[in-house]
This record gives structure tokens, C-alpha cells and sequence, in this order.
């Protein structure tokens, strides 16, 4: 009996640190925007929104999958012909998604002309 409360509380533990570890993930990963000038966005499924200089708008948005990915990116610009001419988004839906986050804004601070 004492074996299987200890897999069970085993588990847990793993789940609460796979959550702490994606909240802090998905926390860090809001300032950043904010640190490079997105501003928050009301209502919409894109919770930031970034201008940029060379590709346009952006609307952006951290997503957590499951318990035991990465911080996935849902991001699209406005303008998808214009922002195709400076990035490998979607030439016509203008999405920009990306499932793995830190490279994700490493690519954006490229975009933006600032170094990681």
C-alpha cells in the first residue's frame, strides 16, 4: 500500500513542477515581449500585439499544450505579403507560429534589430 501512495505523490510532484516550470516559462516569456514593445491586447485570441518596423503588426500569443512540452507561440501578422518578404511566415495567412519559445524570440529580436 505504502508503495503506490509514494508513485501516486511521485507523480504529483512531477506535475506540479512541469506546471511551475511552464508558469515561470509563460511569465518570462510576457515580460520579454513587453521588454521589446508589445503592448497587451483586450478581447482578442492574441494576447500581445507588436509593431514592427520592417514586417508590420504582429499579434502574438504564448500557449501551453501539455504538461510536458515547451511554451508553444501563436503568432500572425497583419500584413502577410509584407511580412513573408522579411520572415518564413505564411506568405498568406501571415501566421508566424513557432513551438519552441526562446527560439522564437530570438527570431523576433532579429526581426527587430536587436540582439539576443
Amino acid at each position: 500500500m505504502g508503495g503506490m501512495r509514494s508513485l501516486v505523490a511521485g507523480r504529483r510532484q512531477r506535475r506540479r513542477s512541469a506546471e511551475q516550470r511552464l508558469v515561470a516559462e509563460k511569465t518570462t516569456f510576457d515580460l520579454t515581449l513587453i521588454e521589446l514593445g508589445a503592448v497587451r491586447t483586450d478581447g482578442s485570441f492574441y494576447a500581445f500585439k507588436l509593431e514592427t518596423a520592417e514586417a508590420g503588426t504582429l499579434r502574438l500569443e504564448g500557449y501551453v499544450p501539455a504538461l510536458d512540452t515547451n511554451l508553444w507561440v501563436h503568432a500572425r501578422f497583419d500584413d502577410p505579403e509584407r511580412a513573408a518578404s522579411v520572415t518564413d511566415c505564411n506568405p498568406y495567412s501571415g501566421k508566424w507560429n513557432a513551438t519552441d519559445a526562446s527560439a522564437f524570440l530570438c527570431r523576433l529580436r532579429q526581426l527587430l534589430g536587436r540582439s539576443s
